[in-house]
């Protein structure tokens, strides 16, 4: 259990990764012509949310530690 406990401590940064990961897929995909992706989805800038939203977890959790 320990060990479980241990992992879920970057849960959220893995979470973050993950979907900043699955935008710029398919964003790729959609540049190259092999799914459309809608207008809005396009428009979003997730790695610059998600790359905010780190940081903002480093530090929380840095204070957090002190």
């Amino acid at each position: 259990m320990a060990i479980l406990k241990g992992r879920l401590n970057y849960l959220p940064e893995l979470s973050l990764l993950i979907v900043s990961i699955a935008y710029n897929i398919i964003r790729i995909m959609n540049d190259f012509g092999s799914i459309k992706a809608p207008s809005w989805f396009l428009d979003m800038d997730i790695p610059s949310g998600s790359l905010l939203l780190l940081i903002l977890l480093i530090i929380l959790k840095s204070d957090a530690r002190e």
